[in-house]
C-alpha cells in the first residue's frame, strides 16, 4: 500500500481517521454536503461526520492506504 497524503483547509478542526483512497470521494461529497451513491464503498474520512453536518476546517493532515 502507498499512503496519500491529504491536507484540508479551513476555518476549524477536523480529526481524519485512516482510511483508503476510495474513502476520499465521500469525504468530499459529505463535506459539500452531497449525498453518497450507494455504490460507493468507502466512508468518510472525518471522524464522526455525518453526512448533513457543516463543518468548518483547520489546516489537518493524515495519511491514508
Amino acid at each position: 500500500t502507498n499512503p496519500v497524503p491529504v491536507l484540508l483547509m479551513g476555518g476549524g478542526n477536523a480529526p481524519l481517521r485512516e482510511g483508503r483512497l476510495a474513502d476520499v470521494a465521500p469525504t468530499l461529497l459529505g463535506l459539500m454536503g452531497l449525498a453518497q451513491p450507494v455504490e460507493m464503498t468507502g466512508i468518510s474520512l472525518l471522524r464522526g461526520a455525518r453526512s448533513n453536518d457543516q463543518m468548518s476546517l483547520k489546516p489537518s493532515t493524515s495519511a491514508i492506504e
